[in-house]
């Protein structure tokens, strides 16, 4: 598997290098040679969640690709999601709401949201309001808003079921997740990459935490929660990418309290 994304990598570096350095938007030429050295290193665990030349990877054309149409239509589809499953007139908090954009574009969707976001990074040119947190502690008190919104974030903590236990307690009416099944053909693989495409040039923290759906189940159960309603099939890419990065990997899950038998 890695020595196939070696050559894909190394394949649409070649492809891009000729196509975007016409308009001098890719001058890297370090990226190739670092990809084909990584090619030749020994596989130490097929398990893998790093890319080494990660650098020269994140500053070329699969990079420039994913900002420019990944994830825009991300966005845009989220979003959309989103604003057909947040209940009425709520306050919504977006936890690693990360550049802010979907979060943005959910309050155009539904003008009725009061939406603010928490990050332990902050980006500078995030589009909403954004507070400064240690991916522990939420720092809003018990039923301090309407919904908690967590959009691909528990895969990227050290322990998920600490922080849906945290959207628990300061949620009042509703928790939104959306993350990724562990399942299926080289799924940690497959995840991993794309953690690393879209977050490592933010300086992002990427544990690849992935969890099964019956992990997943498990940590509804331990955090109080229980299943509204789940989306499985949310139309992230369009073909041929779907085949690919789409398959049965990501899901949106609306969750409400538990309730007492």
């Amino acid at each position: 598997m890695r020595r196939f994304v070696a050559i894909l990598i190394l394949a649409i570096s070649r492809i891009g290098h000729r196509v975007l350095s016409v308009h001098g938007r890719f001058r890297n030429r370090n990226f190739e040679t670092a990809t084909l050295k990584w090619w030749l290193q020994p596989i130490p665990d097929v398990q893998f969640t790093k890319f080494p030349p990660i650098d020269d990877f994140m500053n070329g054309p699969i990079a420039w690709y994913h900002g420019r149409f990944i994830h825009q239509r991300r966005v845009e589809v989220l979003s959309r999601h989103l604003a057909d499953l947040i209940v009425p007139d709520a306050s919504v908090l977006d936890v690693g709401c990360g550049d802010g954009l979907l979060s943005a574009r959910l309050q155009q969707l539904r003008p009725d949201l009061s939406v603010s976001g928490i990050d332990v990074l902050v980006r500078p040119d995030a589009k909403i309001e954004v507070v400064e947190f240690d991916g522990k502690t939420i720092p809003i008190a018990k039923d301090g808003v309407d919904v908690v919104l967590m959009v691909d974030v528990l895969h990227h903590t050290d322990v998920p079921g600490d922080m849906l236990k945290e959207a628990a307690r300061v949620s009042k009416k509703q928790v939104i997740i959306k993350d990724h099944y562990l399942q299926g053909f080289a799924a940690h693989q497959t995840l991993s990459m794309m953690d690393n495409v879209g977050n490592t040039r933010h300086g992002v923290e990427i544990p690849c935490n992935y969890q099964t759906p019956e992990q997943w189940t498990q940590l509804y159960q331990a955090s109080g929660l229980q299943v509204a309603e789940m989306r499985n099939q949310l139309g992230l890419y369009l073909p041929p990418l779907n085949w690919f990065f789409e398959r049965s990997l990501h899901f949106i899950a609306s969750l409400e309290e538990r309730t007492k038998s």
